[in-house]
């Protein structure tokens, strides 16, 4: 006989037995995730790498004196999602983000030291 073969009367070993009992009781349960913590690490250090690339462009766009506000203000915008992305892959909500922002705006426009 093979291996997880029973002949009639005989009891499955008991790990089958729960394993049978838990997933009918549970049929809902999934496969715990697995994940790939180098390709994590890797997209981190690629939204770091984006992240100070936009703020170099900002310099660069600074220092050149025929440069307009479009120019400008899409490169900001581009720090800004960079930003946002990178909270985002490392475990801070957009809405705490944005708290957080506000509250640094708030004080600064009140003349205290940002929070």
């Amino acid at each position: 006989m093979g291996i997880g073969q029973l002949t009639s009367g005989e009891t499955p070993p008991y790990n089958t037995r729960c394993y049978t009992l838990m997933k009918r009781r549970l049929p809902a349960m999934k496969e715990p995730v697995e994940y790939d913590i180098t390709r994590n690490i890797r997209e981190i250090e690629t939204l770091k790498t984006g992240l100070l690339t936009g703020v170099s462009e900002i310099y660069q766009l600074m220092q050149e004196n025929d440069t307009g506000r479009e120019a400008l203000g899409e490169a900001l915008a581009g720090v800004m999602v960079s930003a946002v992305e990178l909270a985002g892959r490392v475990g801070v909500s957009v809405d705490d983000l944005d708290r957080r922002v506000t509250r640094r705006m708030r004080a600064k426009r009140l003349g205290a030291a940002p929070l």
